[in-house]
């Protein structure tokens, strides 16, 4: 037990003479990247928690929980800030407390963990199209604060908090196996042959070739969809379309990839010169 004697007027800030103050946090976690991602692409998290309370976050124990069939920890030898206590990609990723890096958390303060991952497999059959994410606080300490310097004095009693969790699902699509490289115009007389090549056609339904001749004139030069010959297999084959009888000019030409699902995906034009 404690006695504090006060003076005439002395006004204590430090003592909470068994008055309860208030403790509490947040934790919030963000997909920093624009979904859905091809395999093989880096995916980024925001993790962020902010005190809420009146009293020091002085440990700050966290977790972050994926799936390895789906996600890869890091990308490009990007891991995470602050590092977390190994970089092995095992489906956990732990900071023993993130105060010894980021230091205590003041009352109505923010901290921020930066996580990459490396999108590794199609997510589209899994329940919601997403695979989980998911950041944990747990085993945090909260105390009160002894000096008008900052930080919390040892003597302070430790104050157990809750775990807290969020979760932030990341749709993973794979890639139309389309070769960009292989797509070419080319001009003979009024004609222009359109060629490309894909190398897997597992998400493909066909392709539509598009004409542009003007800022504003766009046109689909083939008069019904191109169906893909190996729709849904990994196979891929090459592809030849002849746009006939044009006049002098200059066309843009784009080719754009009708998926399964009904999305579509725009390759890098190419332009074409048909000469008088």
């Amino acid at each position: 037990m404690t006695t504090t004697n006060l003076g005439y007027g002395q006004v204590i800030t430090t003592a909470d003479f068994g008055l309860n103050i208030p403790t509490s946090y947040t934790l919030t976690k963000t997909l920093n990247t624009p979904v859905p991602v091809r395999t093989g692409s880096a995916i980024t998290y925001t993790i962020r928690i902010t005190n809420t309370g009146n009293t020091w976050l002085t440990v700050l124990p966290m977790r972050d929980v994926y799936s390895t069939t789906y996600l890869g920890y890091g990308k490009d030898g990007q891991f995470a800030t602050p590092a977390s206590n190994d970089n092995i990609d095992d489906g956990q990723i732990d900071w023993s407390d993130l105060t010894l890096t980021l230091g205590d958390v003041r009352p109505g303060q923010s901290v921020s963990v930066i996580v990459t991952f490396t999108a590794k497999a199609d997510t589209t059959k899994l329940p919601g199209g997403k695979t989980d994410n998911l950041a944990e606080v747990h085993d945090a300490v909260a105390q009160y604060v002894r000096n008008e310097a900052g930080g919390a004095s040892g003597s302070d009693p430790a104050i157990q908090l809750p775990n807290k969790q969020d979760d932030a699902p990341a749709a993973i699509i794979l890639p139309t196996g389309l070769s960009v490289t292989g797509l070419q115009a080319t001009a003979q007389g009024k004609d222009v042959t359109v060629v490309w090549r894909t190398h897997n056609e597992a998400q493909i339904l066909g392709f539509d070739v598009l004409r542009k001749s003007s800022p504003t004139e766009v046109k689909r030069a083939n008069p019904e969809l191109i169906q893909a010959e190996n729709s849904g297999s990994n196979a891929g084959t090459a592809y030849s379309f002849a746009d006939r009888g044009l006049a002098p000019g200059v066309y843009t030409y784009v080719l754009r990839v009708v998926k399964l699902d009904g999305t579509v995906e725009q390759l890098e034009p190419k332009v074409i010169t048909v000469k008088p």
